[in-house]
């Protein structure tokens, strides 16, 4: 179920991020668009003792809508507690109107006591292993292997319960994650997944990966470090159609050959290397590089 209110899950050694709403007292209880977009704009702060670093104050801006969201990062040795805090609102002046003598708030300070849960934070590691000698080489529609750790962090670390996410998109390229698997792990693990096109929706070529662990017992999460197989590549497959109509023979003939790639894309392949041709069992062609993905044929038809 959801965690308790004003007593927020914390890890130790790991970020986590407190979230929370900020609300007027009197109606319209949750109007903050324009407050927000203001040259002050209002801010919340949460304020502990930690028992490895001290004082900590850390604060965040409050948004459109009243949201508020705080990065808590504590050491791996920090003493897992109840830790008390005080998250406030050190309150809102307009000051748009030069010209009138403002209030000293037009939004009074707040301040509310609520306690960190802190927690172990879970430490991945993992591998990823292609079907090949090189074992950062993946292929579509072949097994892959992911195998690593799930466990605690801290001096005495243990096995935690949760869940792998793995995904991957085009290095660079920015997009969005594509997951290819979420399953339950517990500790040490070895995951097979075969790896299907409908899933791999990926152009060819170098890729970048993301395998997140997503604990039971807490919120943060933990990445593994995957460069040291870097740079991971995925093989794809291509499909080929031809068109051509009836030839006569001891003329030119004329045959129009297109691909697409495992995903169905017809553009932007990038498609480079030998492309040989036979008809009737002897060779016709060899087109290298080809610059489109529409590859036109001719040759003399005995």
């Amino acid at each position: 179920g959801p965690n308790a209110i004003n007593a927020p899950i914390v890890g130790a050694g790991a970020t986590t991020i407190v979230t929370g709403q900020l609300s007027l007292e009197n109606t319209p209880t949750n109007v903050f668009s324009s407050i927000a977009s203001s040259d002050s704009v209002p801010e919340v702060w949460l304020s502990f003792t930690s028992s490895v670093n001290g004082s900590v104050n850390l604060t965040s801006a409050v948004g459109f809508d009243g949201s508020w969201s705080i990065e808590v990062e504590l050491d791996p040795l920090e003493t897992q507690t109840n830790l008390s805090a005080t998250l406030g609102f050190s309150g809102w002046q307009d000051a748009s109107e030069p010209s009138i003598t403002p209030v000293q708030f037009h939004l009074r300070p707040t301040t509310t006591s609520i306690v960190l849960d802190i927690r172990d934070a879970p430490t991945l590691t993992a591998t990823l292993e292609g079907p090949l000698a090189n074992k950062s080489i993946i292929l579509i529609d072949d097994n892959i292997w992911v195998n690593g750790s799930a466990l605690t962090s801290g001096a005495n670390p243990v096995a935690m319960l949760g869940n792998l996410s793995f995904s991957m998109r085009s290095v660079g390229s920015g997009t969005d994650w594509i997951e290819v698997f979420n399953q339950t792990v517990n500790g040490t693990f070895s995951v097979q997944h075969f790896l299907t096109a409908a899933v791999a929706q990926i152009a060819a070529g170098e890729i970048e990966l993301q395998v997140r662990f997503y604990p039971d017992s807490i919120e943060a999460t933990d990445d593994a470090n995957m460069s040291s197989g870097a740079p991971y590549l995925l093989r794809g497959w291509l499909q080929f159609t031809s068109q051509s109509v009836s030839q006569l023979r001891n003329t030119e003939a004329v045959v129009l050959v297109s691909m697409v790639d495992h995903r169905g894309v017809d553009t932007d392949l990038l498609a480079s290397g030998n492309f040989d041709f036979s008809f009737n069992g002897s060779w016709v062609n060899t087109t290298v590089d080809p610059e489109s993905e529409t590859i036109t044929l001719s040759w003399l038809l005995d």
